[in-house]
């Protein structure tokens, strides 16, 4: 590939024995691995637990009720059924898939989600590689990989794997640029389909295609064929988002989504200005070093002039400001919403680090980013004990006082943990709804026979008979026992 930048391409494939060892991406790849399978098995019980609870509910309805992938479902709808206007469900399918083999199980997604997050992170090196050279693609790798991704890559949430999924399709999709073969670019399509419909805002990352039509090397037919084939992936994750989800809201009325207007969403982000610029500092490369060469690397754009950098930057930053002033303030309460912006904020740290740092001192920066990375994430992998509690909820409680088909009233709102957990249908509220006695009264007499409160979301006391009490839950009873 022409030479696009300041960086030495004469790196890119030859560079001596002992350094090509030592910055082969594949053992450091395979080390992480290894480090964030300690706890693998661990339930879906820390941080985000709602959203990994969401997931789940979606892929073991996969196993119970329906398998059509066209109508994710939920338990938390009320007398509505179930089926809820969402992201294209790939993932929860893949842990529906494990789980006809070996049962139902918590930790599945976290495993899945581990492999394709690992495979995004070596998609993403080869990229960089292709580009540029194997010295500049190991370094934003590892602070890629050191970034939030790596709390992120072992949850049971569709963040990374999507990304990954679309940083395959980019590879792919540069490999037929560069040597043609329609199998590439079909390659290409479906993940790049498959990213965008796992999470619309996968999306940022076709930035990168940026190169396709900058470097003049490639030729116009090949550029062409990408450029129709993206416009196709668009076209079936719009479809999906803009026409399928808007329909299965309309028939069936649950959704995920809130998008705010353009307008509505810029002001809750300047309202919570601070939250939303520690996004930013903090919380997308969990490094502080890292942020500081992060913004190096924009320095580093009006140094160098390089066309190509500015290009996939630019736009890629341009999309993501779209994509948080549509989600607003969730965007400055939820980190993971900064996954799809990370790999660019990557890139450039380790831009900003080539192009300032000496190249004898290069490895020793790149140290100080991946060490902190990983020591402001290190707890991730150890068990959070003090929810265990939740594992218990349904043998040691809700089995012993409700029928599989009762339907229940739980705490949380729209968190839908505690009915995960509960492993029933019925209706998750708010806290003003379950002091709201007329509320109540109406989910009786549409068939809620129990209230399931959890005491970290409600600590009123309910005028409703106790069937079981301890520090955790209270179980009401709303009507006569069903035998």
């Amino acid at each position: 590939m022409k030479d696009t930048s300041f960086i030495d391409q004469s790196l890119k494939n030859k560079v001596p024995p002992t350094q090509a060892i030592l910055t082969n991406i594949r053992i450091y790849l395979a080390l992480f691995f290894a480090i964030a399978l300690i706890g693998i098995t661990n339930p879906p019980i820390e941080v985000h637990a709602w959203r990994q609870a969401f997931t789940n509910t979606i892929a073991r309805n996969f196993l119970e009720i329906d398998n059509n992938i066209l109508y994710p479902r939920i338990n938390s709808s009320g007398i509505r059924e179930g089926v809820v206007a969402s992201e294209f469900p790939i993932f929860n399918y893949l842990i529906y898939m494990v789980s006809t083999v070996f049962g139902h199980q918590h930790w599945y997604g976290r495993l899945i989600n581990l492999i394709f997050s690992t495979l995004g992170i070596y998609f993403f090196y080869r990229i960089i590689q292709q580009i540029w050279n194997r010295q500049f693609a190991f370094c934003a790798a590892l602070i890629l990989q050191m970034s939030i991704w790596f709390t992120y890559a072992r949850k049971v949430m569709p963040d990374t794997f999507s990304i990954a999924l679309m940083l395959g399709a980019i590879f792919f999709a540069l490999q037929y640029l560069d040597k043609g073969k329609i199998w590439r670019l079909l390659t290409f399509g479906i993940l790049a389909s498959l990213g965008g419909l796992s999470k619309i805002p996968a999306t940022v990352l076709l930035s990168l295609l940026g190169i396709a039509f900058i470097s003049p090397q490639f030729t116009l037919q090949r550029r062409g064929y990408v450029l129709g084939t993206t416009a196709i992936s668009i076209s079936i994750i719009a479809f999906w988002y803009f026409v399928w989800d808007p329909h299965l809201l309309a028939t069936y009325g649950n959704q995920l989504y809130y998008p705010r207007s353009l307008v509505e969403g810029a002001k809750e982000i300047i309202g919570m200005w601070q939250l939303s610029l520690k996004q930013f500092y903090f919380y997308g490369l969990r490094s502080y070093v890292g942020f500081a060469f992060f913004l190096l690397g924009i320095m580093a754009l009006f140094k160098q002039k390089d066309k190509l950098m500015v290009a996939i930057f630019g736009l890629g930053t341009l999309v993501f400001l779209f994509f948080i002033a549509k989600t607003g303030k969730v965007f400055s309460l939820h980190t993971y919403y900064m996954i799809p912006y990370v790999p660019l904020m990557a890139l450039m740290a380790a831009y900003g680090m080539y192009t300032f740092v000496p190249k004898k001192w290069l490895y020793l920066a790149l140290g100080a980013v991946v060490i902190e990375g990983f020591a402001n994430q290190q707890h991730e992998l150890r068990l959070k004990k003090e929810n265990l509690h939740l594992l218990t909820l349904e043998k040691e409680i809700v089995d012993h006082h409700i029928s599989q088909d009762a339907k229940i009233v739980v705490s949380g709102g729209l968190n839908p943990m505690v009915m995960y957990f509960a492993h029933r249908n019925g209706w998750s509220v708010d806290n003003y709804e379950l002091l709201d006695p007329n509320y109540l009264q109406k989910c009786s007499r549409e068939g809620a026979e129990y209230v399931l409160v959890y005491h970290k979301q409600f600590s009123e006391t309910l005028p409703l008979p106790i069937l079981h009490q301890d520090q955790f839950f209270t179980l009401y009873q709303m009507s006569p026992q069903r035998h």
